[in-house]
């Protein structure tokens, strides 16, 4: 039991994502996608190119949060019975750059935008001129 009692946040995020809503969504999905497959609708569908159309269009009402921290399982919350085998499955896997390294100055390209735009450094107050300039 104090293998997993590690992994108790994790469930619970996973259990909050988890509502009658998203369920309702998930159900009429998967009904949707039947509907579209199925071998005696289509000749309804063919029949009438309309209902087929909207079944297509429907989108989800309630995109899905993803939760990227539960992607990653780091290795001191896996049992060490498991650490043996997940890591011969990471190995295989590709490495990606960590996204602090694909986005290196992106603030101060940013920056620099923002200094170039004229209402963004537009000032109401006159610039002063040097008093040997003035008219005399």
């Amino acid at each position: 039991m104090s293998e997993i009692e590690g992994f108790r946040y994790r469930i619970t995020d996973a259990l909050r994502a988890v509502t009658k809503a998203s369920i309702r969504e998930a159900r009429l999905k998967e009904i949707r996608v039947e509907a579209i497959n199925s071998e005696r609708l289509k000749s309804h569908f063919e029949d009438n190119p309309r209902d087929l159309q909207v079944l297509r269009h429907d989108q989800v009402l309630q995109p899905k949060r993803v939760q990227p921290h539960l992607k990653h399982i780091p290795s001191y919350l896996i049992p060490k019975a498991l650490r043996t085998e997940v890591t011969k499955e990471v190995k295989g896997k590709k490495v990606r750059p960590s996204s602090t390294a694909v986005r290196r100055g992106g603030g101060r390209r940013k920056k620099n935008k923002v200094r170039i735009d004229p209402l963004k450094t537009f000032t109401s107050k006159p610039t002063k001129v040097p008093r040997t300039s003035r008219g005399k």
